[in-house]
């Protein structure tokens, strides 16, 4: 699995919580750069955010390189083919049910007390770990809620730390995944944040782009 894939499983799967869209959430852009152990390549990811919607951008290689976009009061999920000049829309609650499979499996997140700065911003390591693998997440709680702590799909199962995560409003500035003899495998960290108005034209399909319409992905 390459390292843009595990960040998105990472980012998309332990931190869907809560169909409730966080107040004090800043507007504006997130870079991270994403690199893996064994490549001194890196991908840079930026990350948008205004009033409930999201966009990723992911610029790597010909395959890496794309972009999706999530509306939490439509429901929604855009993901934008360049090459094409298509896009593909399907319903946040089509990925539910994948969600709450992942929920059912044996897993531990938890916060170990040990804190540092990060571009300026105060952050708690959180750590994951599964049956393949240990996520080191450093954490603030200074940026108001990453969208994906409180995403539009609503799971019937939430644990301890999924409320807190939630009610505090925390935001991801540095993921680091390790298999579970300590290697490092991938890291993702911010680089740069900025506070700034978006255009909401930035959350929807670009013009002259199709709509692919693939039937049961709405």
């Amino acid at each position: 699995m390459n390292k843009i894939n595990l960040f998105l499983i990472v980012l998309i799967g332990f931190f869907i919580t809560s169909s409730a869209f966080p107040q004090n959430q800043f507007e504006g852009r997130v870079e991270y750069k994403m690199t893996s152990g064994d490549d001194d390549e890196s991908t840079q990811m930026s990350y948008f955010v205004k009033e409930g919607k999201m966009k990723i951008d992911v610029k790597g290689d010909e395959e890496g390189s794309g972009s999706m976009i999530f509306d939490s009061k439509k429901q929604k999920m855009l993901i934008l083919m360049p090459e094409e000049k298509m896009y593909m829309e399907m319903s946040m609650q089509m990925m539910a049910g994948d969600t709450e499979e992942e929920d059912a499996k044996d897993f531990e997140f938890r916060k170990t007390g040990e804190k540092k700065e990060i571009l300026g911003y105060t952050c708690e390591k959180w750590v994951y770990k599964d049956e393949d693998n240990q996520v080191d997440s450093w954490l603030t709680d200074e940026l108001g809620s990453f969208i994906f702590f409180s995403g539009p799909m609503e799971s019937s199962k939430k644990a301890r730390w999924q409320s807190e995560l939630e009610s505090d409003g925390y935001f991801p500035m540095e993921l680091i995944v390790k298999d579970l003899s300590g290697n490092v495998d991938s890291k993702m960290i911010v680089t740069a944040v900025e506070k700034k108005s978006l255009d909401s034209s930035m959350f929807e399909a670009p013009a002259g782009y199709q709509k692919l319409q693939m039937p049961g992905m709405e």
